[in-house]
């Protein structure tokens, strides 16, 4: 079978979610980064220095509370800590360079409350990157 292929909206953060695709289906995402959790677990247990602005966004889904880019690199954390962080330093820095993003799955693996400051931080980047493009 192959694959759906779908191209993302431009200036605009593209989240996939749901099961609308189902778990088997992977489509290809024409000119875009995907970043799912497999993505951001693989970057926030790599990443050795933080854009400037995402412990702040961090800290509507998570506690970052005396967290700092030293102790979030160095330290020892969770998996939904890194998951956070990872998505959206990564994101972060995606759009800083000008890539279009596609967030599959972002909710995968995480807490109820956790998705719910993920929706938060979504609609925050998502005006970041349409005040890029003005």
């Amino acid at each position: 079978m192959d694959k759906p292929i779908f191209k993302p909206r431009p200036h605009s953060l593209n989240l996939v979610y749901g099961k609308e695709l189902g778990a088997t289906i992977q489509p290809q995402y024409k000119g875009a980064t995907v970043i799912d959790h497999a993505a951001a677990m693989y970057h926030g247990k790599r990443v050795r220095r933080l854009h400037a602005d995402t412990l702040r966004l961090a800290g509507l889904a998570i506690s970052t509370a005396g967290m700092s880019q030293d102790a979030f690199c160095d330290g020892d954390n969770g998996d939904g800590q890194i998951n956070i962080v990872g998505l959206i330093d990564m994101t972060l820095k995606l759009i800083d360079m000008s890539v279009p993003i596609v967030w599959r799955f972002p909710e995968s693996g995480l807490h109820p409350s956790v998705q719910t400051g993920l929706g938060d931080v979504a609609n925050i980047i998502n005006k970041r990157i349409k005040a890029k493009y003005r």
